[in-house]
């Protein structure tokens, strides 16, 4: 629901919205998905959900290495999602490598998503079925991005100009915190 807008008038007594620092669309939609995805079922012909194999997916009685991988994503994106509450109580530094946990989640997500049968069988992978291509397209565009800005830091780099965020935070006068 939406609890407050510019255009919209607040009611008195009204809390204002709460914005966790850090929180990125794709955290807002993945981490809902996430949870959701673990819990729905398909037909009845597969071995019921016991609550253990959610949090602990080694022992469940299909796809287990799959569904590890699973979890590990949900769990390090719990981690970078629960911690961006309390950002400004880490030092930029250690709140950045705690960030980076969130491309381990991703990575996860991607053989997850491409390994796991949507039919819980032990059937191969078919690459060609409809979700996995977009996981597979999904992991290009990440792919692709990833590699352009590594090329356009080197770029930067070669050229003799400070990173991108380095000129931006001399403007505004704030001292440069070490990376």
């Amino acid at each position: 629901p939406l609890t407050h807008s510019p255009a919209l008038p607040r009611r008195r007594g009204a809390a204002p919205p709460v914005h966790p620092v850090g929180r990125t669309g794709i955290e807002m939609i993945a981490a809902p998905a996430g949870q959701r995805h673990g819990a729905r079922r398909h037909p009845a012909r597969v071995p019921p959900l016991l609550a253990r194999d959610l949090v602990y997916p080694v022992t469940s009685p299909k796809q287990p290495m799959e569904n590890t991988f699973g979890a590990i994503r949900l769990y390090a994106l719990a981690v970078v999602a629960a911690t961006s509450y309390v950002r400004r109580r880490f030092t930029r530094r250690s709140w950045k490598r705690l960030r980076d946990v969130a491309y381990v989640a991703a990575a996860f997500f991607f053989v997850h998503g491409i390994l796991t049968d949507p039919k819980l069988e032990t059937r191969p992978v078919d690459y060609f079925d409809g979700e996995k291509v977009l996981v597979e397209v999904c992991l290009l565009l990440v792919v692709a991005a990833t590699a352009w800005r590594a090329r356009y830091a080197l770029q930067r780099r070669k050229a003799g100009l400070p990173p991108v965020g380095a000129a931006r935070k001399r403007r505004s006068g704030a001292a440069a915190e070490p990376a």
